[in-house]
């Protein structure tokens, strides 16, 4: 009984692996098959337009061809300007998503947004400098005694004070002279 079981787990694994290997095939096989649909697609656009071309005049293919090139001249000027501005704001902004989404914005005439993005950077990293700021301190100054409910001086404490420093208890600190006093 238990080598059916065995070999029903094992026929069971190798079923799934099968299954998997058959699913890759499909796969490779669709994948195959769109590559080729848009290589072909390809080579009919380029025919289309080879044909569109002789028959257009030469004005007509000169005009064709100059704002291929100025098409071509701007997205060279646009990665060129994104190079440069990716250059100058890396200099300060150092989050990766925050630069990229400002060079977008900037690129793509969003002045104020940019603008926004990058105040609400500098917020952050403000507000992040004040925090390890004052976590530092915390960790260079020495913690203070806990405090009473008399105001931070104990029984004891005021027992050993000197007629002066009663009094002057006394002046600053009424309240807590009484609570001592009358402990």
């Amino acid at each position: 009984m238990e080598n059916n079981e065995t070999n029903k787990g094992l026929d069971t694994q190798t079923s799934a692996v099968n299954t998997q290997n058959t699913q890759n095939a499909d796969y490779e096989a669709e994948i195959k098959k769109l590559k080729d649909a848009l290589s072909k697609s390809n080579s009919e656009n380029a025919d289309w337009k080879r044909k569109y071309n002789s028959k257009l005049t030469e004005e007509e293919q000169g005009k064709a061809l100059q704002e291929e090139r100025d098409a071509y001249t701007k997205s060279l000027e646009e990665k060129v300007a994104r190079i440069e501005l990716g250059a100058e704001l890396s200099k300060g902004i150092k989050d990766e998503k925050v630069l990229s989404g400002v060079i977008d914005d900037l690129i793509g005439d969003k002045k104020i947004d940019a603008i926004k993005k990058i105040n609400k950077y500098i917020e952050t990293r403000v507000a992040d400098a004040i925090k390890e700021h004052d976590a530092e301190l915390l960790r260079s100054n020495p913690v203070p005694p806990p405090t009473t409910a008399t105001g931070g001086i104990t029984k004891e404490q005021f027992d050993a004070m000197s007629f002066a420093e009663r009094s002057e208890l006394f002046v600053k600190d009424r309240e807590t002279y009484n609570k001592l006093v009358n402990k």
